[in-house]
């Protein structure tokens, strides 16, 4: 194995380790999902990140604009900004289509729970 292959994979179980042990605030655990590879990412999708060398900070994000090994993003100013995929935890703001189907599910295991 390759060290640059190493040093992703390493980054990927701790990306892994802070997404589940991190206190994230209710309305990112509500509506943003955990992306673990870029081609999980959607261009004009709203994303926030938390850079794994600070893990006290979670950006405020922007709409996605360029996808690849450093992100390109817009906020609601016109402002372009970048961070890099690798050295960040990325979370991705759920169409209401997903969340529909997220509330569905959490509704039907509740249901055959209480059967």
């Amino acid at each position: 194995m390759s060290q640059r292959a190493y040093e992703v994979k390493v980054k990927k179980v701790k990306k892994k380790s802070v997404c589940s042990c991190m206190d994230l605030p209710p309305k990112m655990k509500k509506f943003y999902t955990y992306i673990e590879n870029l081609d999980e990412l959607t261009l004009g999708r709203y994303v926030r990140w938390i850079k794994l060398s600070d893990l006290t900070k979670i950006y405020t994000g922007g709409f996605l604009v360029l996808i690849g090994d450093v992100c390109t993003c817009k906020n609601g100013k016109g402002a372009l900004f970048t961070f890099v995929f690798d050295d960040c935890v990325v979370f991705q703001k759920m169409s209401n289509d997903e969340l529909i189907v997220k509330y569905a599910k959490e509704i039907a295991s509740q249901t055959e729970k209480k059967r």
